[in-house]
């Protein structure tokens, strides 16, 4: 219940982190994949019960994403096989996962390397890739 519980809101955040400034494409519907600020890795620590863990996202140029959470001790992913689809626009992100579940969500991007999903947790997250 816990790792559905989390992903529940890891997804949400994602979501929440699509609605952003400053970005000129974002408006225009996914045909064009150059300019899409979210194509990367983005990784975000938090604490849960004292213990460390990571969150990782990856946005595809070809809008389909993953996610993996996983303890900063261990190399494993608690959840190997979180994916789905995305859409941007206007400055917002709708994430489909593999099982159907709809999510939504305004995002942020400062400096080119901080995302915040703002409709969930405000978890900040940063550009490893």
């Amino acid at each position: 219940m816990k790792t559905i519980r989390f992903l529940r809101v890891a997804l949400l955040t994602v979501l929440m982190s699509v609605g952003f400034s400053a970005c000129g494409g974002s408006d225009d519907d996914n045909g064009d994949s150059s300019s899409n600020p979210l194509v990367g890795t983005w990784r975000a620590e938090y604490d849960e019960r004292g213990e460390l863990r990571y969150c990782e996202f990856t946005f595809n140029a070809n809008f389909t994403w993953s996610m993996v959470d996983y303890r900063k001790d261990k190399e494993k992913p608690s959840n190997p096989d979180n994916s789905g689809t995305y859409v941007i626009k206007d400055n917002t992100i709708t994430i489909t996962d593999s099982k159907g579940y709809v999510d939504t969500s305004r995002f942020t991007i400062t400096d080119g390397n901080k995302l915040v999903f703002l409709d969930g947790e405000l978890f900040t997250y940063y550009k490893i890739k």
